[in-house]
């Protein structure tokens, strides 16, 4: 294997793990930016004094409290007793067919989860960002509430598809120009070589072109066509 494929072998190797690295760090920060604007929104629209208050929990979550970022137009709201057990499910999914189903649990487990949000998978679709809170009511119940996910999936693989084809475009460009450029800086190396047979095939009037590419070709040029003339002499002597 010659010495340029093995480095644009590693001149490919390097930008597509650089890419690799790079996409998949960009699509976890992107990720974790878009959840934590849901868990916000979440957060917003549930408050534990409201949870006894059907009414006004729904209307928090279709209308949208002062500090959410969206009004969101899909939800799930369920309310549960204290042994898990369902009392209420209201559910405004646009596109239907809703099988999100939520844990049953006890009142000390809802508190354990100390209203840290947690994602959920309907069926083998869609994925929502669920939130459950413990009524401050000792008797009461705990809700759980769920928005969906499909528009940070949808941001997911639109970024996705992005990176590949601005990944496979960089990788591309710089395979291509680093060969180009190594096949510049190699061909003196080239000239050497052919000088070499040369001289073997018994030319000594055989000069290598200096190159001025690099201080080292340079140097290199220089030196060995000092060492052909003292060896041109030499012959020429013993003549």
């Amino acid at each position: 294997v010659s010495l340029w494929t093995r480095i644009v072998a590693l001149i490919a190797l390097v930008l597509v793990s650089g890419t690799i690295v790079t996409g998949a760090l960009s699509l976890f920060l992107l990720k974790r930016t878009l959840i934590e604007g849901v868990d916000a929104d979440l957060s917003a629209a549930v408050s534990p004094s409201v949870i006894a208050n059907p009414r006004r929990n729904i209307s928090l979550i279709t209308m949208g409290s002062p500090n959410a970022q969206y009004t969101p137009v899909d939800y799930v709201v369920e309310w549960q007793d204290q042994s898990g057990e369902v009392l209420q499910r209201v559910v405004q999914d646009s596109d239907g067919d809703l099988s999100l189903e939520f844990p049953s649990l006890t009142r000390e487990e809802v508190i354990s989860l100390q209203g840290k949000p947690f994602t959920l998978v309907a069926g083998d679709r869609d994925s929502w960002r669920v939130r459950a809170i413990a009524s401050t009511d000792p008797d009461g119940p705990s809700v759980f509430v769920a928005l969906p996910l499909r528009s940070v999936d949808k941001t997911m693989n639109e970024m996705a598809l992005i990176i590949v084809l601005v990944g496979t475009m960089v990788v591309l460009v710089g395979v291509g120009l680093g060969g180009y450029v190594l096949h510049y800086a190699l061909e003196p190396l080239r000239d050497v070589e052919k000088a070499a047979k040369n001289v073997a095939a018994g030319t000594l009037g055989t000069r290598i072109p200096v190159s001025y590419s690099s201080q080292e070709v340079h140097s290199l040029s220089v030196a060995l066509n000092e060492m052909l003339i003292r060896l041109e002499k030499g012959f020429q002597a013993q003549a």
